[in-house]
């Protein structure tokens, strides 16, 4: 995972408004594309997916470790941790990187998660 930058909410708040969010194969997080975090990245951004749905997108992904759904949910979950937090997830803790500190909803009606910019 990437280290947070100041930029990240104001590029964030762009990219909700006209989203463009990859370039040389990296999100506007620093996050890969063909990685597990950058698909989560640009999931968000849509904003079309619940969980559940994104655990659907990337469970049979061959590039991927073989994981279960508990463990994909864990994955994505602590990914939104990273994202929505300052300190970020238990591995930005440890290696003292932090999260991005971003504002990340998730539906209480729909499940749906999205920036909420």
């Amino acid at each position: 995972m990437s280290k947070a930058r100041e930029e990240d909410i104001q590029n964030t708040m762009k990219l909700v408004r006209k989203p463009n969010p990859v370039s040389k194969g990296v999100t506007w997080l620093r996050h890969h594309i063909d990685a597990e975090c950058g698909l989560i990245d640009l999931m968000i951004l849509e904003g079309t997916y619940t969980i559940e749905m994104m655990i659907d997108a990337l469970i049979d992904k061959p590039k991927f470790h073989k994981k279960t759904r508990k463990q994909w949910e864990k994955r994505i979950s602590d990914h939104i941790l990273h994202l929505s937090t300052e300190e970020g997830d238990s591995r930005n803790q440890i290696n003292g990187d932090g999260g991005h500190n971003l504002n990340v909803s998730i539906s209480e009606e729909t499940g749906i998660v999205k920036f909420d910019y």
